[in-house]
């Protein structure tokens, strides 16, 4: 198991490369599954500093929420609910081309094929 300091040190290195890679990343609170800053709509126009984030892990958040549209580079994120029961018939859907461009993740349920990441052009 981690100490608070080393889960701080990982998140912030973690939200760092997320910056890195132009994807707008923010602390958040795992279990509310929400940001943990007071607001993030100004986020939605620019991305944090590396102090910001240094003054969030002080505050001991124990996760990491990614912003989808303009924010992240037109990040797009479709969420199958009720375990990903419909992935497999929306999958079938999707032209093979297309599929080649899409990064499949699991939630924290584990539930298989539940979110989906899409990056795409401006």
């Amino acid at each position: 198991m981690m100490t608070n300091d080393e889960l701080r040190s990982t998140l912030l290195a973690t939200a760092n490369e997320f910056l890195a890679a132009g994807l707008c990343a923010l602390p958040a609170l795992r279990v509310e599954k929400r940001p943990a800053v007071f607001s993030w709509k100004p986020y939605q126009t620019r991305m944090p500093t590396e102090g910001e984030w240094s003054t969030w892990s002080a505050n001991g958040p124990d996760a990491i929420c990614v912003l989808c549209g303009q924010a992240s580079g037109n990040l797009e994120i479709v969420d199958f609910d009720a375990g990903g029961e419909l992935f497999a018939a929306w999958w079938d859907c999707v032209p093979a081309d297309l599929r080649d461009k899409l990064v499949i993740e699991s939630t924290q349920s584990g539930a298989p094929g539940r979110l989906l990441k899409v990056v795409t052009a401006a």
